[in-house]
């Protein structure tokens, strides 16, 4: 059974950072405040396999496509290394 809760005197950056971050995941405030829950909840125990694969996706849609070749790749690694 679903329930209400409510919580008081947030600060005003808290809320816009809230908003934001629901903003950047394509949800409503509502929406992403029981996600945030969840994933605190989840924590505790065994991370879902689900919640983590959702998640992955998520960064991984923000990436730009790039293809690296082993050239460019072993460039890089010795660049790296200097």
């Amino acid at each position: 059974m679903a329930t209400n809760l409510l919580i008081s005197d947030i600060e005003p950056d808290l809320v816009a950072a809230l908003a934001e971050r629901a903003a950047q995941h394509g949800r409503s405030a509502e929406e992403e405040h029981r996600e945030i829950l969840r994933l605190a909840l989840q924590r505790q125990g065994r991370p879902d396999a689900q919640v983590l694969l959702a998640r992955a996706r998520e960064l991984r849609a923000m990436l730009s496509p790039q293809v690296f070749f082993a050239r460019e790749i072993d460039a890089a690694k010795r660049a790296g290394r200097k």
